[in-house]
């Protein structure tokens, strides 16, 4: 009988990790089994069974008679090239919240930051909100408002990114500050933080603002849907799940599958934002002993497939 071919793999297709218990990530919540999402875009990735092991040795002989492995620390590590909600929840151990698409924009509300005179219904600012038929101005940014005054303040931006968008922004100073003079705030009613979209209204009574108590709010123009990824919040947590791992399908026919059925993040990961480039995260995931997985027992398990030509 002749040599079969030999068997090869190659390259790597895509990555499913999969729900152990329940587990809610953003608004949609997995149950055992169910997968979480699927990793595409992705860079070099291995499994690798790296073995400890003791040797004895007696007598004059400078070589050991016996080895016996006595540890197994099996693990897969993997470039990912994309950074989907279930990357941060399961490597990060991140909460997610979303955000609906908005083709008008959003608005994150006021919140006081230093003091808590600026963001007041009564006798400060009642809201930021988006100015009607301004919305093709909202910019991706993080403004601060300083009172100034007992009725004025100034306005500030985080990033230049978006200044360009439609009308143009600038800011005035180093300090970041975009209001050429300081806005008034007038009671019950709206003045325009300029060329931002957004407007800011007064409170329903005398306004007395402490000069130098700050608040702030964040904007972003028409999207379709926005992930808000909470780390390292009090009582985090790297969710144990499985993974199926696919090769890509050889020209032969031949095909891979590997699943680990109890994955557990092992090295955190690291969010790179290289000089004109994409980014890359490695990950590390520990595949742990499962006596009670969906489908087989152990640590996981590989399956190939060879093609054969139809009769």
């Amino acid at each position: 009988m002749a040599l079969s071919n030999p068997r090869i793999n190659f390259s790597i297709h895509t990555i499913a990790p999969y729900a152990r218990a329940t587990k809610k990530i953003g608004d949609t919540t997995f149950y055992k089994g169910q997968p979480f999402g699927l990793f595409r875009v992705l860079g070099d990735a291995s499994f690798n069974l790296n073995a400890t092991s003791v040797q004895l040795y007696g007598g004059s002989s400078p070589y050991a008679w016996a080895s016996e492995i006595t540890q197994v620390d099996a693990e897969f590590v993997c470039n990912v090239k994309e950074s989907p909600d279930m990357l941060y929840s399961i490597f990060g151990g991140a909460d997610i919240n979303k955000t609906a698409a908005n083709a008008d924009g959003s608005v994150v509300a006021l919140q006081n930051g230093n003091g808590d005179s600026v963001f007041n219904a009564t006798t400060g600012i009642a809201s930021a909100t988006i100015k009607s038929g301004s919305e093709s101005d909202l910019k991706f940014d993080k403004y601060i408002i300083v009172a100034t005054g007992a009725t004025a303040v100034d306005v500030y931006a985080m990033t230049n990114l978006q200044f360009s968008k439609v009308t143009a922004l600038t800011y005035q100073n180093d300090a970041l500050k975009i209001t050429a003079a300081p806005l008034t705030i007038v009671t019950a009613t709206a003045v325009e933080v300029p060329n931002t979209g957004i407007e800011l209204t007064g409170g329903s009574g005398t306004i007395a603002l402490d000069t130098n108590d700050t608040a702030v709010y964040s904007t972003m123009g028409a999207h379709g849907g926005i992930s808000k990824i909470d780390l390292g919040k009090e009582g985090v947590v790297f969710p144990e799940h499985g993974m199926v791992i696919y090769g890509k399908e050889r020209s032969s026919g031949e095909l891979m599958e590997i699943e680990i059925f109890k994955a557990q993040a092992a090295s955190g990961m690291v969010i790179p934002m290289t000089e004109g480039d994409f980014q890359i995260t490695d990950l590390t995931v520990k595949a742990l002993f499962d006596s009670d997985p969906i489908d087989g027992s152990g640590v996981g398990k590989i399956a190939t497939l060879r093609a054969v030509t139809p009769a």
